[in-house]
């Protein structure tokens, strides 16, 4: 089994955000990627090597930012397409538990890896073809 981590440019970190209990101010996301990031990898799959499992969609949302984790399959090859978007300039000291239960998930989905093993990519079953009707017995 091999494992393969996502080569993310700009991945989410667990110290990207200070998350204090006695923080007193607002946390300004004025170096942020503006709006936010988007990002696709696109990964060939090894000759003789399929997924050992199908990685699942995320999907998370907090009053402060969107995130998205997508992946496309297709022969040969598996799409990852990554999304976070902030809706926010800042965030204010009541949606500061939210974000960072928020953030903690997207550090953990920007972490996942992919693991491979031996194996044959399955074929689609060719479509079934509805058999002509047989001809009605006469009486």
């Amino acid at each position: 089994m091999q494992v393969l981590a996502l080569p993310w440019s700009e991945k989410a970190k667990s110290f990207d955000y200070n998350f204090t209990a006695d923080r007193k101010y607002t946390m300004d996301l004025w170096n942020s990627e503006g709006d936010g990031e988007e990002e696709s990898v696109e990964v060939a799959l090894p000759a003789g090597l399929i997924l050992a499992e199908t990685p699942q969609n995320v999907q998370l949302s907090c009053p402060v930012a969107d995130y998205t984790l997508s992946y496309k399959m297709a022969p040969g090859k598996l799409t990852v397409s990554r999304k976070l978007k902030y809706r926010k300039d800042e965030i204010t000291l009541a949606d500061m538990k939210e974000f960072e239960l928020f953030y903690r998930k997207v550090v953990s989905a920007d972490s996942r890896q992919l693991a491979m093993k031996k194996g044959v990519e399955p074929v689609a079953a060719p479509a079934k073809t509805a058999k002509p009707a047989a001809p009605a017995k006469k009486k």
